[in-house]
């Protein structure tokens, strides 16, 4: 996913994330930079059996974790992958000034079925997870 905290984490794996954009990465580099929705598209068919994850933080202060600022993670994405292999990243600040975490891909079956989840578990430091509310 992009953003600063994604970011940051590409740093301390030793590549260089793009910002805004979406990048994919297996072990530690980078496969493609500032992809499309077709790119990861493409990537899963010709990856077909390959475990992946969506790894992904919330916008501050707004919670929104799909669905904004990272439309290249498509319903159709997150269909293939899994609503089980979305991990969500944030620094324990963040979650301070954002309570609530929200999802809208604008495929309002998906949107309801992550949300019935009631909380997701968000990976805030080592081994260090906390529960955020989702609606």
């Amino acid at each position: 996913g992009p953003g600063g905290t994604m970011s940051t984490l590409g740093e301390l794996l030793g590549f260089e994330k793009t910002l805004l954009g979406v990048d994919m990465v297996q072990k530690g580099g980078i496969v493609l930079r500032d992809c499309s929705e077709q790119d990861i598209l493409k990537y899963l068919e010709v990856n077909q059996g390959k475990h992946v994850k969506i790894a992904v933080s919330p916008i501050g202060g707004q919670g929104f974790f799909l669905g904004r600022g990272n439309l290249q993670i498509s319903p159709r994405v997150v269909r293939k992958v899994g609503i089980d292999d979305i991990i969500v990243l944030s620094t324990p600040h963040k979650l301070e000034s954002t309570k609530i975490l929200r999802v809208d891909t604008g495929d309002h079956a998906l949107d309801s079925e992550i949300r019935s989840r009631g909380v997701l578990k968000v990976l805030v430091g080592y081994r260090s997870y906390r529960l955020v509310k989702i609606e």
